[in-house]
């Protein structure tokens, strides 16, 4: 207690229980709170506890506007009034322990707590609202100066996301009264940025959509691992099943922790989740663009990875357990994944990603145009690992330096084509416009999507390196989703025959050819569209010297008087040969 010139400790103490709140209501009117639902008034001459207590709950907090009307709040949500003669509960919207509690005067009252909860009455606490807040930060303290002047703190961010359920009909957008989100989801640590991105799909195949919340700047294991970021998956469930306040930190279904530090994983994701591999659950495509690249040695070239969904772990850690597809940016400072998407462009069922970065360059003449890059999806079925430094089946370039082209990233069937056909649209943020005449009125470019990928071809016989020999029949398979125009078979770069069907083949005729080394037979398909593959082999022709063999016969048929006294043998094996001459003796004995 101050009286004025020097503070002194109250004794006897009149509790042993911590206190957290105090509140002056009057000359000789004083108020205190604290663990275990202690309630202390002091009456101008001593202090006296209340009891017996309406709660139990710690009390953190404690408001009066005067005498009759006196508020305290603490853990669970809890808000008790005393109306001058006893304390009671109140209804509370939140279960969030709050922190602070101010009375601007009998009616209106504010109090605040963790995950950003701010709660409202203008009724004296005959009933309360929730109020829309764009933060998630405890708030520690709240006072009002009048019902238009309310001021909070409380600790450093972590980030926010809110869910609203969908309507038939949405009110009008009233920036004094916004629509209230249906439940809130908290971030973990302060500064971990958590909210960005967000994404939605069905990641566990159950039906309902799930939610994935970014938080690009946490910091991994124990706060171990500087702005590797995180990603957080809640699994849809019915909306009775959903609390209000969700706390990343306990009640995350799947974590999904940045291998590096700095990676700042996901600097943005897929939105929203579409299907990579084509089984019946929606895959996480998320983006680092600060990414650093194999072994860490290609500085923040981007990256993107890629986690199946299914039956996830409580935690995938991505410094120990490899993404099912993982790719990098061609170069240092490409920061590759500004924006990634996931669309069938070819329209084969395979999907294809795409990955664009604002910084990427087209050679010397046009620095940071901007890039995008397609990923076939057939790659993408055999290669877990795709580095952009070996280029992409097709790539975009932005149309100036500067344009910011890759900004964003959408993708859908914009035509209406019934070839199954996904179009990409591309966002150019900076670009100037019909003929650079508009300064950074920013552009958006949309590719029709197309049979663009040529189709696989392979040679099944005959193998590479081997010597032919008269008439062999040449094989090979080709496929293209879209179907196969033909193959065509060429020797050393000369047709020599098509095939419109498969099984695609041809009867070579040797006898045609000079025996020699180095023949190159070719097979190469065609698509519906033009687009062609080929495979190769390098072989041998000979057609008049006897190929080596491991087993002849000598003067086969052949009677006594055939031969003499000897039998000449020519080896053409590089190994010594073993001759072994059987005969019939007059008589039939061998």
């Amino acid at each position: 207690h101050y009286n004025g010139s020097a503070w002194s400790a109250v004794s006897p103490k009149p509790t042993s229980a911590d206190l957290r709140g105090v509140a002056v209501a009057g000359p000789g009117d004083v108020w205190a709170v604290g663990d275990g639902g202690t309630i202390l008034h002091y009456n101008g001459s001593a202090w006296s506890a209340v009891s017996p207590k309406p709660t139990s709950a710690d009390l953190w907090a404690v408001s009066a506007a005067d005498a009759s009307h006196v508020w305290a709040v603490g853990d669970g949500g809890t808000i008790l009034f005393y109306n001058g003669t006893s304390w009671a509960l109140q209804s509370s919207p939140s279960t969030a322990r709050l922190r602070g509690v101010t009375a601007v005067g009998a009616s209106t009252v504010w109090a605040a707590g963790e995950g950003g909860t701010i709660l409202k009455t203008t009724d004296g606490g005959t009933s309360w609202q929730l109020q829309p807040v764009l933060f998630s930060q405890t708030i520690n303290a709240v006072d009002a100066l009048s019902a238009s002047q309310v001021w909070t703190a409380g600790d450093a961010a972590t980030g926010r996301a809110y869910i609203t359920w969908g309507r038939d009909t949405w009110p009008s957008w009233d920036y004094g009264d916004p629509v209230r989100p249906n439940k809130v989801v908290n971030g973990v640590d302060p500064l971990d940025a958590a909210g960005y991105p967000l994404s939605t799909g069905d990641l566990n195949g159950d039906t309902k959509m799930d939610v994935v919340i970014g938080a690009f700047d946490a910091d991994g294991p124990g706060n171990s691992r500087e702005g590797c970021g995180e990603a957080y998956v809640v699994y849809g469930r019915d909306k009775g099943a959903f609390p209000y306040s969700i706390n990343l930190a306990t009640m995350s279904d799947c974590t999904i922790v940045g291998a590096s530090r700095m990676d700042g994983l996901p600097s943005s994701m897929c939105r929203p989740l579409k299907k990579v591999n084509g089984d019946r659950y929606d895959d996480l495509v998320l983006a680092s663009m600060w990414g650093d690249g194999p072994g860490d040695a290609r500085s923040q070239c981007g990256e993107v990875a890629v986690v199946f969904g299914g039956d996830l772990p409580s935690q995938i850690d991505l410094a120990a357990t490899s993404p099912d597809i993982l790719v990098y940016g061609p170069r240092d400072n490409a920061l590759a994944g500004y924006g990634v998407d996931v669309l069938d462009f070819d329209g084969d069922k395979l999907p294809e990603i795409a990955v664009s970065s604002t910084a990427a360059g087209k050679g010397t003449g046009r620095p940071n145009c901007g890039a995008a890059w397609l990923l076939a999806g057939a790659t993408l079925q055999s290669s877990r690992v795709v580095d952009l430094a070996a280029g992409a089946e097709m790539t975009f370039y932005g149309a100036e330096s500067n344009d910011a082209f890759g900004f964003c990233l959408a993708s859908a069937n914009l035509n209406g084509d019934t070839g199954g056909f996904q179009d990409l649209v591309v966002s150019s943020l900076y670009g100037d416009g019909p003929g650079n005449a508009r300064p950074d009125c920013g552009e958006h470019f949309v590719f029709l999507g197309y049979d663009c990928f040529p189709p696989t071809c392979s040679i099944t016989s005959p193998a590479g390196g081997a010597t032919l020999s008269g008439t062999v029949r040449v094989e090979a398979t080709a496929y293209d989703y879209h179907g196969v125009a033909r193959v065509e078979f060429l020797v050393n770069g000369a047709l020599r025959h098509t095939d419109t069907s498969a099984p695609y083949q041809w009867d070579w005729d040797t006898l045609g050819e000079e025996d020699g080394s180095g023949y190159t037979l070719e097979a190469r398909a065609y698509n519906l569209k033009g687009a062609s593959a080929s495979d190769s082999r390098r072989l041998d022709i000979n057609n008049t010297i006897p190929r080596p063999s491991r087993i002849w016969y000598l003067a086969e048929g052949c009677t006594a008087w055939g031969f003499e006294t000897w039998v000449l043998v020519q080896n053409p094996n590089p190994e010594p040969a073993q001759v072994v001459m059987t005969f019939m003796k007059p008589g039939g004995a061998t």
